[in-house]
């Protein structure tokens, strides 16, 4: 699950027909730039999952989730969205999260506008359902849908330590080595992780995909890329232990020990 793509010229756009809507990509025909709730809620949804970009002039098939095809605006219009977004974002997000509105040029004189967002690593992103900022809503990317958080859900994703955490992990690219060392010392490569916010925990798969363990995001304590030997090294609290003894067993994460 890696860190959003950034999209920032024509050659980062994605490819017709191959490309799909996912947790960091939002595809969008047109937009009403005067429902800055609605700009502000898709912006606040993707600070407060792992980032993403949202796609402006770009047409998806709805039933199966890929790119159709571009429907690029005019600069003015192009325009006008890029400064409805950068507004909302100040009127409507609270904290305002981390954007950069810009104008693409996809066919001659005409545009699409990619909004990238950044994951928001302190709190939780609000945002006014109107100007007198009295009623706010918590939106949160979920696949390739936004829905909104309910209050008791809401301490649990502002604590810092595991949404910096997740951030951190997001970051690991994918077909990368994940060589992860337990509070034990002990040593492990995975192929490949999975991210639950809600859940507040990281699933660690092994390389035939099958075998996986569970570690609670609160046990991540260091995440950083091993440049030298081309993977990704992790380091947490707790043990990870495989049952029955053999390496075709389950895997399981055990707490420190008191």
């Amino acid at each position: 699950m890696a860190l959003f793509k950034q999209i920032q010229t024509v050659g980062d756009l994605p490819s017709i027909g191959a490309s799909r809507e996912k947790v960091a990509l939002d595809f969008k025909a047109e937009v009403k730039d005067e429902e800055r709730f609605e700009l502000g809620k898709d912006m606040a949804a993707f600070a407060n999952a792992m980032g993403g970009v949202i796609l402006v002039g770009a047409d998806e098939n709805k039933e199966t989730g890929t790119l159709r095809g571009y429907v690029p605006l005019d600069q003015e219009r192009a325009q006008v969205i890029c400064e409805a977004y950068n507004k909302a974002a100040v009127e409507r997000c609270f904290p305002s999260p981390v954007i950069d509105a810009l104008t693409i040029e996809r066919d001659s004189g005409k545009y699409v506008v990619a909004v990238n967002v950044w994951p928001f690593p302190t709190q939780l992103v609000g945002v006014a359902h109107d100007k007198a900022q009295h009623v706010y809503a918590f939106p949160l990317r979920v696949g390739v849908h936004t829905k909104h958080l309910r209050p008791e859900q809401l301490p649990m994703l502002m604590v810092t330590g595991p949404r910096r955490a997740a951030i951190l992990l997001s970051q690991i690219d994918a077909n990368k080595t994940i060589h992860l060392t337990d509070g034990d010392g002990n040593a492990h490569n995975f192929a490949s992780l999975e991210i639950d916010q809600e859940g507040s925990m990281v699933r660690f798969r092994l390389g035939d995909g099958r075998r996986y363990v569970d570690v609670p995001l609160e046990a991540i304590d260091l995440v950083w890329r091993a440049t030298a030997r081309d993977m990704w090294r992790v380091t947490m609290r707790g043990s990870i232990q495989v049952m029955g003894g053999e390496l075709d067993s389950a895997l399981e994460y055990y707490p420190p020990r008191p």
